[in-house]
C-alpha cells in the first residue's frame, strides 16, 4: 500500500495523543500503515531560516527533525538539518524511511493541494544529529 496523505479526524487525533504518549495532535499526516509509520508537520520558525519541525513515528519512537524546504522551478528539496533518533534506530533506516515519507509528502502533506507535479528532493546536511534525546513508545 505504501504511503498515503490523510486527513484526521477528531477521535482519530485523541487515540494518536493517548496511543503515543505525545502533545502533538496532527491535522493531517503522511501515513503507511502496513508499516505503522507516520509522518506529520509540527511547526515552522518565525525567524530566518524558517526551518520547519516533524515528528516522525517509526519502530515505535517518535523521531524529531528540523529540514529546510526549497521550491524552485517544480522541484521541491527537502534539506535535513537536525535530527534527533533514539539510540536504538538505525540512522540510515531512518532517513531511508524519512525519503519514502516526503516522496508521498511532496510540497504541503495535505491531500487537498495537488503537489504530484513536483519533483521531491531529500538531501540530508545533518548539521546537528543527536541519538538518545526521544523516546520509545512502549
Amino acid at each position: 500500500m505504501g504511503f498515503v496523505k490523510e486527513h484526521i479526524k477528531k477521535e482519530e487525533r485523541r487515540t494518536f495523543v493517548d496511543k503515543y504518549g505525545t502533545e502533538y495532535s496532527p491535522s493531517v499526516w503522511t501515513i503507511d500503515k502496513e508499516k505503522d509509520e507516520i509522518l506529520f508537520w509540527i511547526s515552522t520558525d518565525r525567524e530566518p531560516p524558517h526551518y520547519q519541525s516533524f515528528i516522525f513515528y517509526y519502530k515505535k519512537c517518535l523521531v524529531k527533525f528540523d529540514v529546510d524546504r526549497k521550491v524552485k522551478d517544480k522541484i521541491c528539496t527537502w534539506e535535513l538539518i537536525n535530527l534527533y533518533i533514539p539510540s536504538e534506530l538505525n540512522k540510515e533506516e531512518v532517513i531511508s524511511e524519512l525519503k519514502e515519507a516526503f516522496n508521498t509528502y511532496r510540497v504541503f502533506g495535505s491531500p487537498l493541494f495537488t503537489d504530484d507535479e513536483y519533483e521531491v528532493k531529500f538531501e540530508g546536511v545533518y548539521f546537528n544529529y543527536n541519538r538518545g534525546i526521544n523516546r520509545r513508545i512502549t
